[in-house]
């Protein structure tokens, strides 16, 4: 499948701010107020703190620690990324194998380490920035100790003119545009030119590769009315990256997708994108989130743990469904009417999925947890024609009577596999056939929590060493977060509990497991993605 995809990555955290300034741009980042300015986009900072204590933290690289604590102490500290989206950008690098890559806007180099980190020891990365004294003071003897520095190109220039001569220097060598000499970008600079950025890396970075662009929801500005409250900076850079983010989604070279690890992800893709959109009907209409969402049932689910629904609306109504096939419409809208719609994925969590799957090249695919087939369809749809997604639930009839007449309409009937029957012994069928063992790319699960550490360790088998297993439900509605009993008992009934005790046993397992590199992602109702590594 030659498909080139760009993600853009918004990402704030406690010490994470605009950038502004570094090439170019005049804003003063001290002046910079956000409305509502917290250290997170999510619904509290207390479930914040507990991704970063129970899945970044404990996964840190002493280096990364280290430079993170020094880059603290500068005035401009908000300027860098925080650690959840080091490590995001960490496990992106390693998902798609990549060798070259290209950063704009360095400041103390946080990105730039957990990037150099993750390349091989014979990759390199182009760092530019007007500016290099913080990367002289701060950067560099850090990148030294942790012998990654000679990957380390550093350009100091504005980053327009660097990007126009690593363009000239493409054409030169008779290079084809569309299958540029670089892997991956990660862009946080001044905002005004990231449209102007975003065309220069679309002929720099490969097809199938990835670009990531910093801030995109800007601490939920995004979604805020007209009139509200802000500083005459914030409302300009807010015009600013509603602008991005509007191009980025109606980019027909590209795929998108907008996640709030922090402050958000947006992910752009493939130079043949007009041609499928125009197939799916991708782009024909917008309407409010209904049904799916997040989870399992419970007072306490809502559609996101944003901070706001006006917030989560942007992101749909950006990103999401401007891009969303007919057919996934379709299904969404008729799963929505379904008594149990609860269950079902949300929009931007399929949408995710279906860049994963392209990005690592999957063909055969696991689904444990079927319900209607929403998410079935948008694995079915990202998998090439001969591809082969084994589907396993308990029960079919909501699948024969909702999803089945979608999925065979849409062409990609012939993809499933469905398998009936408790999925612990379905995969441990699948296991005891030794040519299973690695066959499957990529897997979903949304299950029976009680069997998630199960469904671990078979799985663990059966997808290869570089494939992505994605856990639904991982944070439950916040609740992961709630103070343990007697305190919580005043907001979490019973069920509620004992979910919330099962996800937090489930990622303090996963964060110790050696054989994979996890990434907790505030989507929907919390999604835990593990990238096989052993």
């Amino acid at each position: 499948m030659n498909t080139n995809y760009w993600t853009a990555m918004c990402v704030t955290g406690p010490s994470h701010g605009p950038a502004a300034g570094e090439n170019g741009g005049d804003d003063d980042v001290r002046d910079i107020h956000r409305p509502g300015d917290s250290k997170t986009l999510l619904k509290s900072d207390t479930l914040y703190q507990y991704i970063l204590d129970t899945t970044v933290l404990p996964q840190e690289p002493p280096c990364l620690r280290e430079l993170r604590f020094l880059t603290d102490k500068h005035e401009l500290a908000l300027m860098a990324s925080p650690a959840d989206e080091m490590q995001l950008l960490g496990v992106l690098v390693k998902m798609i194998g990549a060798r070259n890559a290209i950063e704009v806007g360095v400041f103390t180099g946080n990105s730039l380490l957990a990037t150099a980190l993750a390349l091989p020891d014979d990759g390199r990365v182009v760092a530019i920035d007007r500016d290099r004294r913080g990367y002289d003071a701060v950067a560099r003897p850090e990148l030294d100790r942790a012998g990654v520095v000679h990957k380390v190109e550093f350009r100091e220039n504005v980053a327009l003119d660097v990007l126009d001569e690593l363009l000239a220097t493409a054409a030169a060598a008779a290079a084809d545009d569309d299958d540029g000499g670089f892997d991956f970008a990660f862009v946080d600079a001044d905002k005004a030119s990231y449209v102007s950025y975003h065309e220069r890396l679309l002929r720099l970075v490969r097809v199938g590769g990835l670009v990531v662009y910093d801030n995109t929801l800007w601490g939920g500005a995004v979604a805020m009315p007209a009139g509200a409250p802000m500083s005459s900076t914030d409302r300009r850079v807010t015009a600013t990256i509603r602008e991005l983010n509007a191009v980025v989604a109606a980019d027909p070279r590209v795929e998108v997708c907008q996640l709030p690890v922090a402050d958000g992800l947006v992910a752009s893709a493939t130079n043949h994108q007009e041609e499928q959109m125009a197939a799916t009907g991708a782009g024909e209409g917008k309407e409010t989130a209904s049904g799916g969402g997040g989870g399992g049932g419970g007072s306490l689910h809502s559609k996101t743990l944003l901070k706001s629904e006006p917030l989560y609306q942007y992101v749909l109504e950006s990103t999401v469904f401007p891009r969303e096939p007919d057919c996934l419409r379709e299904l969404r809208l008729a799963t929505a009417n379904d008594p149990m719609a609860v269950m079902a994925a949300s929009p931007d969590q399929v949408q995710l999925f279906g860049l994963l799957i392209e990005l690592i090249g999957a063909k055969n695919a696991i689904e444990v947890g079927v319900f209607t087939g929403y998410s079935l369809l948008a694995t079915a749809l990202a998998l090439p024609d001969d591809g082969k997604i084994v589907a396993i639930d308990v029960s079919r009839e909501s699948y024969d009577e909702v999803g089945a007449p979608v999925i065979d309409k849409a062409g990609v009937a012939h993809k499933v596999d469905f398998r009936v029957g408790l999925a612990m012994p379905v995969l441990d069928q699948l296991v005891a056939e030794e040519e299973n063992k690695g066959k499957f790319d990529f897997a979903f699960v949304d299950a029976d929590k009680v069997n998630f550490l199960g469904y671990h360790e078979r799985l663990l088998q059966l997808v290869r060493v570089g494939g992505l297993i994605a856990y639904d439900n991982t944070l439950w509605g916040g609740s992961v977060a709630a103070p343990p009993p007697p305190a919580d008992e005043a907001h979490l009934s019973g069920r509620d509990r004992s979910l919330a005790a099962l996800a937090r046993e489930f990622n303090a397992v996963i964060a110790a497991d050696r054989r994979v590199q996890p990434c907790q992602l505030a989507i929907a109702d919390g999604v835990m993605l593990c990238r096989r590594v052993a």
